[in-house]
């Protein structure tokens, strides 16, 4: 379709004139005849169908704005023809199937958000005429295209809710609560929970996300232990289970945990059992638990029981479960609590008098501290070694049939052994970091004049460079100086004839007088040392040296103050030098963004002193206004950030703007703002709501340009619009004290100097001026089209 055609401006713009004055039958005829001219023109077909809805012809003005629209998505112009369709069902509310139009239109363009909105207003219609079946069926299409959204199922449960239907609302539910959880959002989760018990919900697959429901609240506990344990009885949850047993003692249920514990032989269910049989005085459950845990295959068993042996051993006098605790550590290879249980059981024997068993401990306990014990691996055992453990259950028996023969036989050979592995360990590693080897002397010697050589080649090239120094530029002098220090550090570790131990002190050293020439070479110009310039010495003059040695220790605070004393003296060069060096710094700093826009705004060359004093006074108390009105405006932006695409976003607000739906463009430039196209975003809606005659909001996005943005031509350009708009609102004094802000910084700016000058004529006739302004949006509207396009 070709939209637009410079030959038929004069006649549109006449069509438009006609129609504006209300003469709608002379408007519909100069229509009609470009119509004719050119059938396939957009603006023609558009202010047509404006006409008939003016003129009260429903059915004919349904019928052009459709045929447009079908014409515009044919052309592949979906934005327009979006914006066409809205206009069509903003002026026809009654035309139902243009809502399932519009959401395939924004689906197309990969718009989600716009989509899902669409089809809750139509599901709504559905609502307020008593369909609700037709609304239920929107509400289900809603929850397919957007799965990820926990407040969109929410909204969508509560519309099943209300309309009574239950299966519904069971259906989605536990999707909502997935998604709730993800997202942390527990007092949604709370709302869905309330809504699931209203209806009845079976809660058995959701409850392991209500636990901070019932956390917080005494209400409905029967509910959670309920569910709680069907939940568990179709499927172990370990976290759920820990968190579960909080609100479930074993004595409510005992069937239940047995049954768990009998189906899953989970650890965490040993643990929790045996901690609360040790709590009760259970002694002949807990060592019937200690049995079980000790004969677990090893995918159910982990180490976790040894937090609860290490917490409880020590209180215990049960010999048999002291005997069973130890077995467990023994399983888990912990040693150290293999030997306190010992020494505690020891202990008990003494205070009983049974001196031949503490005496046998005492022994045993000496040689494990000495010699350690023999771990079998990973648990596994042959069926013999079972058989045995089997037949000596209690500690005591061990001990008798265990002769000190035995014993010393058995530390003898575990000494030995020890002494063996030790030998081979050294022979592969440097275990006691003396950098001992497996090599002879003469191997050594060999080695350690290899590396006196390379320490030597070291040396010798790092003169070669030292030698070229001479070649350099002035301002790498500093540089050069500390890296030659540095490397110069590096090669004077050569020669080192030390003793084993005097070199691992040597060594020390050597590597923090590395660290710290590492640390001096971060500070240096990575593109100097790319360049090859790192050596290369020229000399500086010293009091340029102090200086930058001196601002790069300054903070960020005390250059920010230095650079407002600058532009206090007028000295704007040296600010600006400064200033540029901050913001390279510092780039999303609002502090030094705002001061550079106060730079911008006073610096301009070749005023008087006077001129500058009043500028700097009005400017100061400009920027300031500014900066509460740019912080709020900011803050709209941001609740409108969008995951969609902005460029679509944009142009989406484009295509409604002309179709002069402003509000729906205004919606759609906030997205977008918040993309590289921010500044053209912000000075589009100003605009909108420039002509929704929304003055104070359109004058504050240009307050927020102004702050935003070092660019003097925008800033200039938005002084200037806020004058425009204070005028044509009627407002002379403010609009020509605006216009002399923009005179102070350019004199040739636009036609200020005209306005400066005839100040009379500010606001004489705002009603005129409103035309001449609306004429030149026009013209500005047909320039940002002809660029869209």
């Amino acid at each position: 379709m070709k939209l637009f055609n410079k030959h038929k401006a004069e006649t549109l713009s006449q069509a438009k004139s006609l129609y504006a004055k209300g003469h709608f039958k002379k408007a519909l005829s100069a229509c009609k005849d470009l119509i004719n001219k050119n059938p396939n023109d957009f603006e023609a077909y558009n202010l047509l169908g404006d006409i008939h809805y003016k003129m009260g012809n429903k059915s004919k003005a349904i019928e052009v704005y459709r045929n447009l629209a079908e014409k515009l998505e044919e052309d592949k112009f979906t934005e327009r023809a979006i914006a066409v369709t809205r206009k069509i069902i903003r002026f026809f509310p009654d035309q139902l199937d243009l809502y399932r139009k519009i959401s395939k239109l924004y689906s197309k363009k990969g718009l989600l958000a716009e989509h899902v909105n669409v089809l809750y207003e139509l599901s709504n219609i559905y609502e307020e005429r008593g369909e609700k079946d037709k609304a239920v069926d929107i509400l289900k299409e809603i929850a397919e295209y957007n799965r990820s959204n926990a407040e969109n199922y929410y909204n969508i449960i509560l519309k099943f809710d209300k309309y009574g239907k239950q299966q519904e609302v069971n259906r989605f539910i536990y999707h909502a609560f997935e998604l709730a959880d993800k997202y942390n959002k527990e007092q949604l989760i709370n709302n869905l929970v309330d809504t699931a018990i209203k209806n009845d919900c079976d809660l058995t697959n959701c409850i392991k996300f209500i636990i901070p429901y019932y956390k917080d609240t005494d209400e409905h506990k029967e509910l959670f232990s309920k569910y709680g344990k069907n939940y568990l009885h179709e499927n172990f949850d370990e976290s759920f289970f820990s968190d579960f047993v909080e609100f479930l003692d074993y004595d409510d249920d005992p069937e239940f945990f047995e049954e768990i514990k009998d189906k899953y032989n989970h650890i965490a269910i040993y643990n929790y059992l045996l901690q609360y049989t040790i709590n009760h005085r259970s002694y002949d459950e807990t060592v019937k638990l200690l049995e079980e845990i000790a004969d677990l295959p090893k995918y159910n068993f982990d180490n976790s029981v040894m937090n609860i042996i290490e917490k409880n051993y020590s209180s215990l006098d049960n010999t048999e479960i002291l005997d069973a605790m130890a077995i467990i550590s023994e399983k888990c290879e912990d040693r150290d609590t293999i030997i306190n249980l010992y020494k505690h059981l020891k202990d008990i024997y003494n205070q009983r008098g049974d001196n031949e068993r503490a005496d046998n401990l005492e022994q045993f306990i000496s040689d494990l501290e000495k010699t350690g014990f023999n771990h079998t691996n990973d648990f596994e055992v042959d069926e013999e070694d079972v058989t045995q453990s089997d037949d000596v259950k209690d500690f005591g028996d061990l001990l008798e049939q265990t002769s000190f023969e035995d014993m010393g036989e058995k530390s003898e050979n575990l000494l030995d052994s020890i002494d063996v592995d030790l030998q081979e360990e050294m022979e592969d590693e440097d275990i006691f970091g003396l950098e001992l080897n497996n090599t002879d002397i003469g191997e050594s010697t060999e080695k350690d004049s290899e590396e006196e050589d390379s320490d030597l080649d070291i040396e010798f090239d790092l003169n070669d460079l030292d030698s070229g120094r001479n070649s350099g530029d002035e301002d790498e002098s500093g540089f050069d100086n500390e890296s030659a220090e540095s490397l110069d550090n590096i090669s004077g570790l050569e020669h080192n004839e030390q003793s084993y131990s005097d070199k691992q002190t040597s060594e020390t050293e050597k590597n923090d007088e590395e660290s710290e020439s590492l640390d001096e070479l971060e500070d240096f110009d990575l593109n100097e040392m790319n360049e090859g310039n790192i050596f290369s010495e020229t000399p500086v003059e010293q009091e340029s040296e102090d200086s930058n040695v001196e601002a790069a220790s300054e903070s960020k605070e005390t250059k920010i103050e230095k650079i407002k004393q600058l532009i206090d003296r007028n000295d704007f060069d040296t600010a600006h030098s400064a200033l540029d060096e901050l913001l390279q710094n510092y780039p999303d700093d609002e502090e030094i963004k705002n001061l550079a826009t106060e730079l911008i705004l006073f610096s301009e060359e070749g005023e008087s002193e006077e001129v500058i004093e009043e500028k700097s006074e009005d400017i100061n108390s400009l920027t300031s206004e500014f900066k509460d009105v740019a912080k709020s405006i900011r803050e709209s932006i941001n609740e409108m950030i969008d995951p969609g695409d902005y460029e679509t976003h944009y142009n989406m607000a484009m295509a409604y703007m002309e179709m002069e739906l402003y509000d729906d463009a205004i919606t759609e430039l906030k997205k977008s703002a918040t993309s590289n196209k921010r500044y053209e975003s912000l000075y589009l809606m100003a605009e909108c709501y420039k002509l929704l005659g929304n003055y104070d909001q359109s004058i504050n996005i240009h307050k927020l340009i102004v702050v935003d943005y070092s660019d003097k031509e925008r800033m200039l350009n938005s002084l200037y619009e806020i004058a425009h708009i204070y005028e044509i609102s009627g407002n002379a004094p403010v609009a020509l004290n605006y216009y002399k802000k923009v005179f102070f910084l350019d004199e040739s700016f636009r036609d200020v100097k005209a306005k400066i000058d005839n100040p009379d004529s500010l606001g004489s006739s705002p009603s005129s001026e409103t035309k001449v302004d609306s004429s030149d949006d026009n013209n500005l509207k047909e320039k940002k089209k002809i660029s869209y396009l």
